[in-house]
């Protein structure tokens, strides 16, 4: 007989125990796995933040640098033209033509800018944004030295969906992101600027 079946059960017991204990074979990949998830979580997260503000930072610059002609007089046929000016410029946005919605509206004055809401004009029962249906939307460039408001909306999907219980919104409300800014989990981006014309004669285009 061996040494081990001499021992009294209880000993062979504990002397399994001990082995155990001394064997960390494995340990690495164990705690690996449960601090993996929420580390890769908030890496791709991290990465769509970068993604969302560079995608806004884009489209505040192709709105303005679109704008300037509607500014000189310059005004595009169209809201359509406009529109595709404004996705030549951008960057990070794709599927621009489809997901983006500009607006051009002639004001009174610079203030009627900061009180004039118009992403609500554009919102559903639900609170959520509605793109107008094909040829419809304001395009109103404005003639010589009028104020004009131009906004620019597109839907951003969100990649990096986290789990409901890692969200820092309101349950139920934004359920994929903390990113998500609509109730199916895509962020709207926006991006508006508010100048007077030239003096140029007539309407603009």
């Amino acid at each position: 007989m061996t040494t081990d079946s001499k021992q009294p059960r209880k000993y062979r017991g504990s002397s399994i125990l001990r082995r155990l204990k001394r064997n960390e074979e494995g340990s690495t990949a164990i705690e690996f796995a449960f601090v993996a998830a929420p580390f890769l979580a908030f890496l791709f997260m991290t990465i769509e933040v970068a993604f969302v503000y560079g995608g806004t930072v884009s489209l505040e610059h192709a709105l303005e640098k679109t704008s300037r002609q509607i500014r000189v007089g310059a005004a595009f046929a169209s809201l359509d033209d406009f529109k595709t000016e404004v996705c030549n410029h951008v960057v990070l946005l794709t599927n621009c033509q489809s997901k983006l919605v500009v607006d051009v509206r002639t004001l009174n004055n610079f203030g009627e800018a900061k009180t004039t809401d118009v992403f609500s004009s554009y919102q559903d029962g639900s609170g959520n944004f509605q793109p107008p249906g094909a040829g419809q939307g304001t395009y109103q460039p404005g003639q010589g030295s009028a104020v004009v408001l131009v906004n620019a909306f597109y839907k951003w999907d969100i990649i990096a969906q986290l789990p409901i219980v890692m969200n820092f919104e309101e349950k139920g409300k934004y359920p994929i992101s903390p990113l998500a800014n609509q109730g199916d989990g895509s962020r709207i981006m926006s991006a508006s600027v508010a100048f007077r014309n030239e003096p140029f004669n007539g309407a603009g285009g």
